[in-house]
């Protein structure tokens, strides 16, 4: 929270602060998907109706409802396009990361992601040629 409201109040921070905060955040990432690929390996790949459901409705609708959106909002041309590629962006894996730190491992969310980036190989290639200019 503190966070926020000193970026809210634009505080000057020292300059030490800012690289040290920069190099956290840019550690942060890679650490985040190590975590995740280690989570994963010890999981079973396992399709369901739960998992497809999650892949279509992550892989599918939620570009849909996007371009919807955009459409009733009348947003911009390159905006909207970027708009519905960054939402067409498969599963993440902050599901299956705080399932494990609440004791919560479960297969369907590790199969989610999997399967959902899978997938965007076919569901990314069709937004782009989708959401392209011209």
């Amino acid at each position: 929270m503190l966070g926020v409201i000193a970026a809210l109040s634009n505080v000057p921070m020292p300059d030490v602060v800012g690289r040290m905060l920069n190099l956290i955040g840019q550690a942060t990432a890679g650490a985040a998907l190590f975590l995740t690929g280690v989570i994963l390996s010890a999981q079973r790949l396992r399709i369901n109706l739960d998992v497809i459901t999650g892949v279509l409705l992550k892989n599918v609708l939620q570009p849909l409802l996007a371009w919807g959106i955009v459409r009733l909002v009348d947003v911009p041309e390159p905006i909207a396009g970027q708009a519905i590629l960054l939402i067409a962006i498969p599963a993440g894996f902050f599901g299956v990361v705080f399932g494990v730190g609440y004791g919560v491992r479960s297969e369907e969310a590790g199969s989610t992601l999997i399967a959902s980036s899978i997938f965007a190989a076919i569901s990314l290639a069709v937004t782009i040629v989708f959401v392209a200019p011209g």
